[in-house]
Formats: structure tokens, C-alpha cells, sequence
């Protein structure tokens, strides 16, 4: 689903900084992910257009609300799919006969849990290939762009701009982590990336990204496992010689790893080989959650 130019910047900018997004499963009920995720768009000041979509509201936190995605009357950049697993498919396709071209998906319920959710994560991804969509998810908070205003979570996100980008593959890690970095650590960020099942976007993509992100110096990296170690390795070569990357890799043990595969869908990477990969990429590897927070804030 990359785009035919191979530029990761133009290919993945939407996400970070759109100019509408569609909240497909916005709430009226305060504390629900629905209501969250509108909650934060206004809180931070997203300068652009909020559509939320529910077929049973009228209006959402004082922004009108529509039954179905083709209902709105313009374009919309992001698509933000915040339906259970069972809808997803439904409205991937609805989005992309729209012509959204950029998804996040946050149910979780598909290729980390069992057989039918990966024909559903297949169904996705088929669809984001016949119309030249971009995803990131499914399984995952998706994305923090503080820069843009930004955000996709249903965690609470306060404008807390910094130097810092961080990656996961669990949504929920990502999120926490931001929490603590703006909060106990205080210093800022620029963008946290969670990818959830990397049906599409992976990490490469995002460190390809962050490269040429003016507004990241240094990228952290909670790592469960590598959907192209090849690619990987040949990206973080090139970024590290321009910004540091630390990377704090879960599962080093044998229920380590079980635990990653079964949260993630990840294909948890023999350790060995992996430090070696880092290693030759330039990747600055760090034991803990708190090394990964310090050495972050070292280089802030």
C-alpha cells in the first residue's frame, strides 16, 4: 500500500498533520473511547474539520454529527475507526469509497487473537490496496501529533510540544509512556506512533518518517517484533547516522515472548539475532522502561 513514489514524508504527512478527520463511532457518553477521542481533538486546538459519525446522534460535543461516513459533504484526510472488530471491514470500505486515503484502526480482535480476526486484518489490508489507502492498526491508540494538534487515542492528551518521537507496537504502551514522559519526566514531544497489528504501516515506515521530521531530534522505540527485519535494519542505518534511536525490545524471554505474540500479533525476533540487527543499524539498545525514558531525555 505504499504509494508508487516511494516517499514515505508525502506518503504519511496526513496522518500527522490533516486538515479533517473522520470519527467513525464518536460517543455522546463522556469517558467512552468515542467521546475521548472527539475530547482530545478539541482539547489540543486540531485546527482543522471534526466530523463525528454515529447514526444515532445529531451532534457530538457541539460538532454535528453524521449517520454514515458518505453523509459528509467534504473531504475528509483521516478516517478514525473507533467501531468493534465485527464493523470494521464495513467501514474501511465505506472510507474508502469516500476516498479517505489515510485509516487508523483501534479495535483490537483480529490477526493477534485468532483465525477469523486475520481474515478480517486480510479483508483490510485488500481493501487498502485497491484503493491506495494507507492503515495503521488494527489493535492499537494510533497516533499523538503534537505539532498538528493532532491525535487519534483515547487516552488524555494535554499540548506538550518537545524534540522527542516515540514508536510501540502496543498502542496502550505508547500512550502510557506519554503520559509519564509529559507528566513526571516534563519534557515534550513531538509525535508517538502506536502500531498495533502493522497491517500496513510499519516501523520502518515511521522511523522512514521521522527522518525527515523537522520537529523530531530523537526517536525511542518499544519493539515487540519486526514485520521486515531486512528493511528495518536498512532504514535504521540511514536514520541513526541523523538522529539517535534507542530501542527497548520486549519478550527477551521465552514468556516474554509468548506475551508479545499474543498481545500484538508480533513475530517476536530470536533475541541474539535481533541485538545483532540494532547493532549494525546503529540502534542504541536500552534494558528497561526507565533507561529507555532517560537516555530519551539525555538527548532532548
Amino acid at each position: 500500500m505504499r504509494g508508487e513514489s516511494g516517499d514515505m514524508k508525502t506518503s504519511l504527512d496526513t496522518f500527522f498533520n490533516p486538515k479533517s478527520v473522520a470519527v467513525v463511532g464518536a460517543s455522546t457518553t463522556p469517558g467512552k473511547l468515542g467521546y475521548v477521542a472527539v475530547e482530545n481533538l478539541i482539547r489540543l486546538g486540531y485546527p482543522g474539520k471534526i466530523f463525528p459519525v454515529n447514526p444515532k446522534a445529531k451532534e457530538i460535543q457541539g460538532l454535528k454529527a453524521y449517520p454514515n461516513v458518505k453523509d459528509i459533504p467534504e473531504p475528509v484526510d483521516v478516517g478514525l475507526v473507533l467501531v468493534p472488530a465485527e464493523a470494521v471491514v464495513g467501514v474501511v470500505k465505506d472510507l474508502a469509497e469516500k476516498g479517505v486515503k489515510h485509516t487508523v484502526i483501534i479495535a483490537g480482535g483480529f490477526s493477534e487473537v485468532d483465525e477469523k480476526g486475520a481474515k478480517m486484518q486480510q479483508e483490510i489490508v485488500e481493501i487498502g490496496r485497491k484503493y491506495g489507502m494507507r492503515i495503521i492498526g488494527p489493535n492499537t491508540t494510533g497516533i499523538v501529533s503534537i505539532p498538528g494538534r493532532f491525535s487519534t487515542t483515547f487516552f488524555k492528551v494535554d499540548y506538550n510540544p518537545g524534540p522527542a518521537a516515540y514508536i510501540a507496537q502496543t498502542g496502550n504502551f505508547a500512550s502510557i509512556t506519554f503520559r509519564w514522559i509529559v507528566t513526571r519526566e516534563n519534557f515534550g514531544i513531538s509525535r508517538i506512533i502506536g502500531l498495533g497489528n502493522k497491517c500496513d504501516v510499519d516501523d520502518a515506515d515511521a522511523l522512514e518518517y521521522l527522518e525527515s521530521d523537522p520537529e523530531t531530534k530523537v526517536i525511542a522505540m518499544y519493539i515487540e517484533g519486526l514485520k521486515d527485519g531486512r528493511r528495518f535494519v536498512e532504514v535504521a542505518r540511514r536514520v541513526s547516522k541523523k538522529k539517535p534511536i534507542l530501542a527497548l525490545k520486549s519478550g527477551r524471554t521465552p514468556a516474554g515472548s509468548k506475551a508479545a505474540m499474543s498481545h500484538t500479533a508480533s513475530l517476536a525476533a530470536d533475541d541474539a539475532i535481533l541485538d545483532a540487527a540494532l547493532k549494525q543499524a546503529g540502534v542504541i539498545r536500552v534494558n528497561n522502561y526507565m533507561d529507555l525514558v532517560n537516555y530519551t531525555k539525555a538527548f532532548v
